[in-house]
């Protein structure tokens, strides 16, 4: 390459790495949601297959939340420890869960989870480790792809 090309090439990349800065980002950075530490939730007989149950947490995740120019939500991830404890308000069993991540949460209307979680709601009572599409939104429909295990066997037998 000839040297006055060589200049040419060499100035017009010092002149994009000076003005690139004065340039406005284009990537939204993301919403950082610090661990929400430890908790106690009650949850009705209406808002599980086997009963009533107290779900004990220590939760040591961090989530961030990824939005688009326009404030969107498009994609969640958790990273961290999450330590859950079930127990049967019917029976008084119980059962200890690791539910850690990462999870990876993709989408709105029909969420696409991908990881470790704990789904719950009328229908079901499961600890997930896969994949798990939620349509219309409804734990009770979820898809799920990957290990499956259910909790009511366990805690209300």
């Amino acid at each position: 390459m000839p040297r006055r090309t060589q200049l040419s090439v060499i100035s017009a990349l010092i002149a994009a790495l000076v003005v690139a800065p004065a340039l406005p980002a284009a990537a939204v950075p993301p919403l950082h949601i610090p661990p929400a530490g430890a908790g106690t939730s009650l949850i009705a007989d209406s808002d599980s297959p086997c009963g009533s149950f107290t779900m004990v947490t220590l939760d040591n995740q961090r989530t961030r939340v990824f939005t688009n120019k326009v404030g969107d939500v498009t994609a969640i991830s958790t990273t961290g420890s999450l330590r859950v404890k079930l127990i049967s308000d019917v029976t008084g069993r119980s059962i200890d869960l690791n539910v850690s991540g990462p999870l990876f949460i993709r989408g709105v209307a029909d969420p696409i989870l991908t990881g470790s979680m704990l789904l719950y709601a009328k229908g079901i009572l499961a600890f997930v480790h896969g994949r798990a599409v939620i349509t219309g939104g409804l734990a009770d429909r979820a898809v799920i792809t990957g290990a499956r295990r259910d909790l009511c066997p366990i805690l209300n037998p």
